[in-house]
This record gives structure tokens, sequence and C-alpha cells, in this order.
């Protein structure tokens, strides 16, 4: 491939008019969603126009829904010979589910989220089921759809939180979903940086469950655009603050590449000052958990195999009575890995 132009066309009304989202067919043509002005009495229309890739040749033309409306986005849904379509009507966001030809299959409309709400995002797993994100009323949340435009499941985050919005959805290599958008930062900022945009990565399991979120960011707004999956990991890009040069403050594009590590193999173990593991009753034994700097320990809970028990980073122990002893650490993570079991430490308690 050159990248020479093949071809080019333009197609419209006399007012306002705008392509919002591309879709490539097996059947040689192109599904295109937008919105128009056509009949300005009625006002905005979502729009979706069907192309030949051979040469731009607009096939067909069809208005969407009440105004006002818009299609945002369209995708094929694996294994079916359908495709997933968001967009509002009335001022209601919408999933449908349309054929090659642009003929709604189902259409759900999101009665149950007060205005404002906007679906953002839209993404379709490999198990051909519809996950939709965006703004729901003063809140934001995720739904997953089923193929017959059931809801099966939403998370929803409480508006008494950080507001924010989700960008972007994708399957994980292990199976979770991550989602990805901004959030205003919670952090105590002073007065002219109050309400900056933190970019905001989440990951929930594919039953909705939330596993972990975070916000990362800088003063200035920030915000993450889109989520690649690859074998090994995800990749992150984003919108965030530029720290190398003296102009002023501007958001420079962020990559940032995620790797997925299973829990089994984090590399983490239990250390003690007493390297031979031999030690005389009475005396006190401090333990603790070597972790990669890339690693957060939200909780480490200790069983010295005596019947006692402790809670943190660095603990101490004193075993009263000789013999053998299984000390086992147990760790929960900041973003993965709730109940991580460490293989044991045996240790041998001699007499005084």
């Amino acid at each position: 491939n050159t990248g020479r132009l093949l071809w080019q066309t333009r197609w419209g009304s006399p007012h306002l008019d705008q392509a919002l989202t591309l879709c490539v067919t097996p059947y040689r043509t192109l599904l295109v969603g937008g919105l128009t002005w056509r009949e300005p009495e009625l006002g905005l229309q979502g729009s979706l126009h069907i192309l030949r890739t051979t040469n731009g040749e607009v096939l067909q033309e069809r208005q969407w829904g009440q105004a006002p409306s818009l299609v945002r986005k369209i995708r094929p849904i694996p294994g079916t010979p359908y495709y997933a379509c968001i967009g509002e009507q009335n001022f209601r966001p919408f999933v449908a589910a349309l054929d090659y030809l642009g003929q709604v299959y189902w259409r759900t409309i999101f009665q149950f989220h007060r205005f404002p709400s906007r679906l953002l995002v839209l993404y379709c797993t490999q198990a051909g089921q519809i996950l939709v994100g965006g703004q729901y009323g003063h809140t934001w949340g995720i739904s997953l759809l089923n193929l017959q435009g059931q809801v099966v499941w939403e998370a929803l985050w409480p508006p008494e939180g950080p507001v924010g919005a989700v960008i972007d959805l994708i399957e994980g290599p292990e199976g979770l979903l991550y989602a990805l958008g901004w959030q205003y930062s919670p952090n105590p900022a002073p007065p002219e940086q109050k309400g900056a945009k933190d970019v905001w990565l989440a990951a929930l399991t594919p039953q909705g469950q939330k596993l972990w979120e975070r916000g990362f960011g800088g003063p200035y707004d920030e915000n993450g655009t889109s989520l690649l999956s690859t074998p090994s990991g995800l990749i992150l890009v984003a919108q965030k603050e530029n720290r190398f040069s003296e102009a002023p403050p501007h958001p420079d594009a962020w990559l940032l590449h995620l790797r997925a590590v299973p829990c089994h193999e984090v590399p983490v173990e239990v250390q003690t000052d007493v390297p031979s593991l031999r030690e005389k009753a009475g005396r006190a034994i401090r333990f603790w958990v070597r972790l990669p700097s890339a690693y957060r320990a939200l909780r480490i809970h200790w069983d010295f195999g005596d019947g006692s028990s402790a809670t943190g980073p660095e603990v101490q122990h004193v075993f009263g009575e000789p013999g053998s002893y299984s000390v086992q650490a147990t760790l929960s993570l900041a973003y993965g890995c709730p109940e991580l079991p460490l293989p044991p430490l045996l240790l041998r308690i001699n007499r005084p």
C-alpha cells in the first residue's frame, strides 16, 4: 500500500451535516453514521448512509429517529451478520442492531436514565455481547446487552464520587474488561487548579463486578482516549500534561504499556531477619514481604502457625515454645489479586 488517494466523496444538505462513524461490511460497502440538518423545521436528525467502497457512491440514505438525534458509533458484532449502533434520540441514548442494509433489527432506548445522558463508547465482545458506556444522567457507567437488546448488567459510579466519563472499553488478554476515560481529580489542589481532569482506568469482571480503578495525572486537564489489547497486556493512549519543555501547560500524546501478570507469577517473597530459619524460643523475629516497586500492597495478613496472627507490611513475633512452625502471608494487591497466598516459610524454634 502506498497511501495514494483512490477516491473521495462529499454529500449532504445545504445545512449542517456530519459523519461521525464508519464501519466496513463484507459486501464492499461502508456504513457511515452521523447527523444531518436536511429539514430545518425538524432540527438535527441522525443519519445513516451506505456507500460503495470502490468509488464512494452513496447507495442509500436513512434518517434516524425523532429529532434531535444522531448516530455516534457503529461496530460489527462478532459471530453474527449484524452491526451494533449507539447514539441519541430525542435526548435519550439508544443501542440498536442493524443489518448491512441499515435495517433495524432491534432498538433499546435508555428511558430510565434522565437528561443529560450520552453513550460515548461501543465495544462488541468476542462472545457477541455489546458493551456500552458513557454518561448516565448525573453519574457515569457501563452496560452489557445481549443479542436481543436486553440489558444484562450495569456498573454505575455513584454521583457523590468524582465526576467522570467512560471513553473506551476493551477485553484484556486474561478475559477481564477494562474501561478508560477521565474523572475530575479528587486530590486537594490550589483554587486555580481545581476541577482538572485525570486519566481514569478501571477493571471489571465479565459479570460487571468492579475489581479496581485508579486515576492518575497532574494539575492540568488529562484524558484517556483509547485502549488497545495485546497478547501480553494493554496499551493505553492518553492526553497528558507536557513536562519536558518550557512551553505553557498543554497536553501531549502519552503511551503506556500495561503488562498482564497472573497472580501466581507476581515476583514476591516472604523474608525474615533469621536467614538460617532457626532461632531460640522467646526471641523476637521480624518478617516482611519483598515486593517490586511496580506493585502496591493494600493489606498483608500473617499467620504464624501457633494460633496467632498479625497484619502489616513488617511485623515481629515471638515463638514461646520449641517446634516447627509454618509462617503464611496473604497479600492483597491494589490493582488485582485481592487475595494472594504466598509460599509458607518454615521455621525451626529451639529451646532457649
